[in-house]
């Protein structure tokens, strides 16, 4: 089963007619008190009995959804400016935690969420690198030092700098946030 539909399922428990749209019926829609949201199907991971997605509307809101084991956890991202809008860089289950990657006008935002507590961590710059235990990164000052930042995607903590010679030995060399996005 296609996950578009699994959100459709979890939508219809709570009462929330849904359609999936787009031209390759990538996109569920619903109405709600005359707003117009929407999930598309590169927004949402499943891994067992996990089910998570980020959504938005034309109200310029945005709801990360998250099922752990039947249980209901939403999180509204943090954004600078909600109408400029929060893209969905990665969203996927790592050793039973989510990992949620996006884009906000100034900022990529990488988001750890397990049992209801979420861990943030934000920079300036768009390269990134999301493997199974780091997230590697150049913000716009460590690009032009030809630095890359590491940090321990469990902990969201600084694990080490390191030249980007060194991070493409290593094969966690940041690329565009864009290249996760296609």
């Amino acid at each position: 089963m296609k996950l578009i539909n699994k959100v459709v399922e979890k939508l219809a428990e709570e009462g929330i007619s849904s359609e999936v749209e787009g031209n390759d019926f990538n996109e569920v829609c619903w109405n709600l008190n005359g707003v117009k949201y929407y999930v598309c199907q590169s927004d949402i991971a499943e891994e067992g009995n996990y089910l998570a997605w980020l959504q938005s509307s034309e109200g310029d809101d945005h709801l990360l959804v998250v099922y752990e084991n039947g249980e209901k956890f939403t999180w509204e991202p943090e954004t600078y400016n909600p109408a400029f809008g929060c893209s969905c860089i990665y969203i996927g289950w790592r050793k039973g935690f989510l990992v949620l990657v996006y884009l906000e006008k100034h900022d990529i935002y990488i988001c750890t969420i397990s049992d209801g507590v979420v861990r943030s961590y934000n920079f300036h710059g768009e390269e990134i690198f999301i493997g199974e235990d780091v997230v590697s990164y150049s913000s716009y000052r460590d690009e032009r030092n030809r630095k890359v930042k590491v940090i321990s995607l469990t902990t969201l903590e600084k694990k080490e700098v390191i030249d980007v010679a060194e991070a493409k030995k290593r094969g966690i060399k940041p690329q565009c946030y864009q290249e996760y996005m296609q």
